[in-house]
């Protein structure tokens, strides 16, 4: 190093420090100020110990500077992918054909976009307003992807209703709330079907993965099945072709309406004053069995019947469902079958 500490170059060689490579480094200078610092200074710097000042000054300014780099990096944001999740509220066990699709609770079913790391609703971003389709799924499938063969139908108000093979919904501040919708059916009856609904979004967000979403499996049944069904606990009133084993368009139903029998109120008090007329009807001895079974079904209506007495159109007969009789209203008055006299029981039609 040069004696001369007024010679600049001496200066800039002494106490300046190269950052990065070789090849690739900046040069830093201390301020004029600073300099002159320096050069007074220096002069008092016994020649010998300027060698080992100048190498601890470099060691110096290199280890600040690495230290404020890295401080920079630490603080910079990381470039981790996003995970994000749809999720879908559950649907109600059972639906017909023609019900508006409500969740468990009976509400409207509900999209929301979750952050999979934090579990919270993503509120913001482009993700949190993009498009989501949802798609009816066969559950009983084995992949569970396949999709089910079903039109939904969009109910607009004061508009005709929409029918889509997909529900298409666009996600406000990461939240879409189904519309009123419901399932359809075509000539061809449905079967009872298991079936789910997929949330899945349509639009794709670079670095951005977005998991589906799936309800759990429900069951799907067309509306014209329960206008067909039969009724566990039959009522009075109740059209006799519920009990079991009578067709709705059959030729028994047919046959029991032909002879007045046309509710099953109808067929317990026929049942008690005329069984053989139910016999006769249901095909005699070799239908015992399946009428057994429609009896049985009968009886398990939790009612009693009345009924006018062809003996005198001012009596009413009680009977309970086995067709026993309880008694008799006259004239506003209930008289039980155990205190009327043999006059009153001859109100009572015999059996044939």
């Amino acid at each position: 190093m040069s004696r001369d500490i007024n010679n600049n170059q001496t200066i800039e060689s002494a106490y300046t420090t190269n950052i990065g490579n070789d090849n690739n480094h900046t040069q830093m200078k201390f301020s004029v100020q600073k300099e002159e610092e320096l050069k007074c200074w220096l002069t008092h710097l016994p020649h010998d110990m300027r060698s080992k000042f100048d190498t601890w000054v470099r060691v110096l300014v290199k280890e600040e500077i690495e230290s404020s780099h890295n401080q920079v990096i630490n603080v910079m944001p990381s470039c981790v992918p996003r995970n994000l999740e749809l999720r879908i509220s559950n649907i109600m066990s059972t639906l017909f054909t023609g019900d508006h699709i409500k969740d468990i609770g009976g509400m409207h079913v509900r999209v929301t976009l979750i952050d999979s790391c934090t579990n919270e609703e993503v509120k913001s971003g482009p993700e949190a307003s993009g498009k989501v389709e949802i798609v009816v799924i066969d559950a009983e499938v084995e992949d569970g992807r396949n999709e089910f063969e079903c039109k939904l139908v969009c109910h607009m108000e004061r508009k005709k209703s929409v029918h889509v093979n997909n529900l298409p919904l666009k996600l406000l501040k990461g939240t879409a709330v189904f519309p009123t919708v419901s399932f359809t059916h075509n000539r061809t009856w449905m079967r009872i079907s298991k079936i789910r609904l997929l949330a899945r979004f349509v639009d794709n967000f670079d670095g951005v993965h977005v998991k589906d979403a799936l309800t759990e499996p429900f069951l799907l049944s067309d509306r014209r099945n329960e206008a067909n069904k039969k009724h566990p606990i039959p009522s009075l009133d109740d059209d006799v072709w519920r009990l079991y084993n009578i067709n709705k368009k059959g030729t028994l139903a047919e046959s029991l309406i032909n002879a007045e029998i046309k509710t099953v109120g109808d067929f317990i008090v026929r049942l008690s004053l005329d069984p053989q007329c139910i016999k006769e009807i249901f095909g005699g001895p070799k239908h015992a069995k399946y009428l057994k079974a429609t009896v049985e079904h009968a009886r398990k209506c939790a009612a009693i019947l009345k009924y006018n007495s062809p003996i005198d159109q001012n009596t009413e007969v009680i009977l309970n469902v086995s067709g026993e009789v309880l008694g008799l209203y006259q004239g506003g008055s209930f008289l039980s079958s155990h205190t009327l006299s043999e006059t009153q029981k001859a109100c009572f039609p015999s059996k044939h």
